[in-house]
């Protein structure tokens, strides 16, 4: 079992500590060519049309865990996150980027990873996603990553 970080939006941690978001997705890179199928025979159970294998989920696998990076901030009394102070002002936060695993509060197990098209999210997955609805989700997606691919191959994380 692996320990990996990975970074949360305010919204999403907040997602994540009310219980309603269970899985992630993130963009496959590079992205596999003309298309792509399951293969016993490759490390992550995927290659692209032309067998070549796909890279391994830099996120990791079943079973490993993940420390989540959140915006925050180092105190007197200790650490604040955004995601509990939304409306504190007058704070520099410090950017998810940056935050060390001592101050990470939130710890996911990976249950289950697989790829798939990024428009193939059901409704059901969008709300596990945080989200009321797909179109929620994509416009959010998008924001967050300008210059994906049109509907692009993702990993798909889910967590608990």
């Amino acid at each position: 079992m692996k320990l990996r970080p990975i970074l949360f939006s305010t919204p999403m941690v907040q997602a994540i500590l009310r219980g309603q978001k269970t899985q992630t997705r993130r963009i496959v890179k590079p992205q596999p060519t003309g298309g792509l199928r399951t293969s016993p025979f490759t490390q992550t159970g995927y290659e692209d049309k032309h067998g070549y294998p796909l890279k391994p989920c830099p996120y990791g696998y079943e079973g490993d865990q993940l420390w989540v990076r959140e915006t925050y901030t180092k105190t007197e009394n200790g650490i604040l996150y955004k995601a509990d102070n939304p409306r504190i002002e007058g704070i520099k936060w410090k950017s998810p980027i940056f935050m060390p695993r001592q101050y990470s509060r939130i710890i996911l197990n990976i249950k289950e990873i697989r790829v798939q098209r990024l428009e193939q999210i059901s409704r059901d997955d969008a709300h596990d996603e945080g989200f009321n609805c797909r179109a929620d989700f994509f416009a959010l997606f998008h924001k967050l990553n300008p210059d994906a691919p049109e509907n692009p191959f993702v990993w798909v994380i889910h967590f608990n």
